[in-house]
């Protein structure tokens, strides 16, 4: 802690407050795990007790369940998610001045995707990417293991980021976090 408390000092002096990330896995990292990597994990471990148990909790009536449509449904989930989430995130950071995968923060972006929720990436991961790769998979497992993802990324790294960004900017990221949900609801 006392390590953390000298580098955001040090930031502060210096301009350059950042969070420390994985790469892939740091345990002591603000950010342990990258969000994409925690998502994988919840499959397979959502696939390995699937194969544990013998049983496979279909999602998908007998007549969706073909490979085909799965495949059709994999393109089309994750093509959504990239474009309606993660591509208008991105560019309302560019326009902010910030960027994804925890670099510097020069700005805060507030617009666009950013004035429904303030984690729009992390909402797509959990909420558009993993039920689509439970589809494809036709199974409920992953899913059923999703609140240990969402609470990882909720209590450990939206926690991180919001306190660089409450050091960052202060009283107008506290207002925008007063109008803004931290999720969709």
């Amino acid at each position: 802690m006392i390590v953390r408390d000298c580098g955001i000092l040090w930031a502060k002096l210096f301009g350059q407050l950042k969070l420390t990330y994985g790469k892939p896995l740091d345990l002591s990292a603000d950010v342990p795990v990258l969000p994409p990597l925690a998502m994988l994990m919840t499959v397979v471990c959502g696939c390995l007790l699937w194969k544990m148990t013998g049983r496979r909790l279909r999602l998908l009536p007998a007549p969706l369940s073909n490979l085909a449509f799965r495949v059709a449904l994999l393109a089309a989930g994750l093509a959504m998610t990239k474009l309606v989430v993660f591509d208008n995130a991105a560019v309302e950071l560019d326009k902010a001045g910030s960027r994804t995968w925890f670099v510097p923060v020069e700005g805060l972006a507030t617009q666009g995707i950013y004035e429904w929720t303030r984690n729009p990436m992390y909402c797509g991961l959990i909420f558009f990417a993993l039920p689509t790769l439970s589809m494809v998979l036709n199974t409920a497992w992953p899913t059923v293991v999703a609140p240990i993802t969402w609470a990882y990324i909720h209590f450990v790294v939206i926690a991180a980021e919001e306190t660089l960004l409450t050091e960052s900017f202060g009283a107008p990221y506290k207002t925008y976090c007063s109008k803004v949900p931290r999720w969709l609801v």
